[in-house]
């Protein structure tokens, strides 16, 4: 045995983290760091009726958000719970799917955009997002 230089690690999807669970991978969202899975939750939540969880899904951590949006969608379509508004933390929207979302599934997406981690966002000199508006 041998330990790896930093260059010659597996991408994040094949890095194994867990020798109990193999299948267990790392993510960082934000500031939480986490080993395992990643739950994706949706529900009703229409004025005056219950709110009830009308799906969920488990996926490694190392799949991303926004690779499950389409899935949820097409899901929720065969069983014919799909929203007409679809309110979505930011880590599920991307320009694509609020392009096709709603021309696929009539599902307009709600949410915030992407913060822009990008160097020019965050200098005074710099353009971000706050200065364009989407039609």
């Amino acid at each position: 045995m041998r330990w790896r230089e930093s260059g010659a690690l597996p991408p994040q999807k094949q890095f194994i983290n867990s020798p109990y669970d193999p299948e267990a991978r790392f993510r960082k969202k934000r500031s939480t760091m986490w080993t395992g899975y990643t739950v994706h939750l949706t529900e009703v939540c229409d004025d005056g009726s219950p709110h009830l969880i009308t799906y969920v899904a488990t996926t490694p951590a190392s799949t991303t958000d926004d690779a499950m949006t389409e899935i949820i969608h097409r899901d929720l379509q065969q069983e014919d719970l799909l929203p007409a508004d679809h309110l979505l933390d930011s880590g599920y929207i991307t320009a694509h799917l609020l392009a096709t979302s709603q021309q696929m599934f009539g599902v307009k997406l709600i949410g915030p955009g992407k913060v822009n981690a990008q160097w020019q966002a965050n200098t005074p000199e710099g353009i971000d997002n706050s200065q364009f508006q989407i039609d």
